[in-house]
């Protein structure tokens, strides 16, 4: 019977007083921004900076299962951002080089195979320095 392995490594997670701040953080420069550019005070923001910050203060264990939900959300994220992202460079950046590659007909591997050769090996004109085969890495 075959085994399968995950390489997923579990995601540690931040300390309910950390997350409850980092929210309050968050909801506060909310509440502050419109104020900044010219406008009042978003109060919903507000409030709901100040809900994290109090039970943040008082009691954090509080906050260990919107904690656990955040830690959730972000592991699915991933799992959708992650292959939207990969793809995207594929499309963007990789495709159109190896269309290019083929409208001008360029290998960069040389795989074609040729009858006519005996063989493929590639000879060196100059001998290298056998001082070059030290400290490789």
């Amino acid at each position: 019977m075959t085994q399968q392995h995950s390489h997923k490594t579990p995601g540690k997670m931040s300390s309910n007083r950390s997350f409850g701040l980092i929210m309050f953080a968050f909801f506060l420069i909310l509440s502050v921004l419109p104020r900044l550019r010219g406008g009042h005070y978003n109060l919903w923001t507000l409030a709901i900076s100040v809900v994290f910050l109090v039970p943040t203060l008082i009691y954090p264990a509080i906050l260990r299962l919107p904690n656990l939900w955040w830690m959730q959300f972000g592991e699915l994220l991933s799992k959708i951002v992650s292959p939207v992202a990969i793809g995207l460079v594929y499309f963007v950046a990789i495709t159109p080089i190896a269309l290019l590659l083929k409208l001008f007909g360029k290998s960069t591997l040389s795989l074609g195979f040729d009858r006519k050769k005996t063989s493929y090996w590639i000879t060196k004109e100059t001998p290298q320095d056998p001082q070059a085969m030290r400290n490789q890495f």
